[in-house]
């Protein structure tokens, strides 16, 4: 007669179960992760996707003047470090310098363009300096910034043009994204006074963080035309602003220093996902490849089905006795 399991024991058992089906799929994720550049610090931070402080991934030294960050196509992290581009590659090692003359003095921003090469804001040389994305060999200046007052970042439109925030102006210019002429305001004035980061997001439209409301502002892609309001709350003289691989919208907030989450349907207020632990005035955000937990093949899998099967067994064992 076969004897019937005790209730105590099902839990056991359905436990080797979910486990063995979990292994038999071959346990697998990612540890997402968060780099925040700080001007003040002169450090990269980095935390979890959870808001957890993870360390330090890169200080002073070698970091001197650190401001704008960039994840390159190559997966690698680049980085503004006065007036040079420095690298990194996983966990902070890093690769040395990638780029630097060309005429920049004091790098603040940076991002690659459509095709491939990396461009340097200046603020003290009051331009933008390409480089080959590639090499880091500068390929010369790109866009003449002496006619904005306050260029603070920059970011390619859905048009293949250049975006610059004129933070005392208070306008958006657009430069030709092949030239690197001066096309005019894309916007100016209106509801903006103080704009610093922008960022396109996927519905075509201009987002742009505005320092006096504390709010982030959304503007028609294609018009420049005011369209809403998209955040305002949790914000304190914002910096930059990205969308995350998750497709929410985040912003760094320098004072206090911290970096927010909002929805990037809703624009509502979702978390603080970065503060405390050695913020002192973050800049800049970049998200790096995720760390991936190592997978399990056949023989691992089978190793976790034997030892889930041994645990229920001496449980059942244990309660017989």
């Amino acid at each position: 007669m076969t004897r019937p399991l005790r209730r105590r024991s099902i839990p056991f058992l359905a436990l080797a179960a979910l486990l063995v089906s979990v292994g038999a799929a071959g346990i697998a994720s990612a540890q997402a992760r968060i780099l925040v550049s700080d001007a003040g610090a002169l450090a990269i931070f980095e935390f979890d996707d959870g808001g957890n402080f993870v360390g330090t991934f890169a200080g002073s030294p070698p970091l001197t003047e650190p401001a704008g960050m960039v994840l390159g196509p190559d997966g690698l992290v680049y980085a503004t470090d006065a007036s040079e581009v420095v690298r990194f590659g996983v966990g902070g090692t890093l690769l040395g310098t990638f780029a630097v003359g060309g005429g920049l003095v004091t790098g603040v921003d940076l991002v690659f363009g459509p095709d491939g090469d990396l461009y340097v804001m200046g603020l003290n040389s009051d331009n933008v300096v390409r480089y080959d994305g590639t090499t880091g060999a500068p390929v010369g200046v790109f866009a003449d910034l002496s006619g904005l007052t306050g260029a603070l970042y920059m970011v390619f439109g859905p048009d293949g043009h250049l975006y610059v925030s004129d933070s005392i102006d208070g306008n958006v210019a657009r430069f030709d994204g092949t030239t690197g002429a001066f096309l005019g305001n894309f916007i100016a004035g209106g509801p903006l006074f103080l704009p610093t980061g922008i960022v396109f997001g996927s519905d075509g439209h201009l987002y742009v963080a505005e320092g006096i409301s504390a709010s982030v502002q959304r503007y028609n892609g294609s018009t420049g035309a005011f369209i809403d309001t998209f955040a305002s709350t949790n914000l304190s003289l914002p910096q930059q602003i990205v969308f995350g691989p998750d497709g929410d919208l985040y912003a760094v907030n320098a004072l206090p220093p911290s970096v927010v989450r909002f929805d990037g349907s809703s624009g509502a207020f979702e978390a603080t996902v970065a503060s405390g632990n050695g913020l002192d005035l973050p800049v800049s955000l970049a998200f790096p490849a995720a760390v991936p937990l190592p997978a399990l093949g056949p023989a691992g899998r089978t190793v976790l089905a034997c030892v889930v099967s041994l645990v229920a067994l001496a449980s059942l064992r244990k309660r017989r006795a």
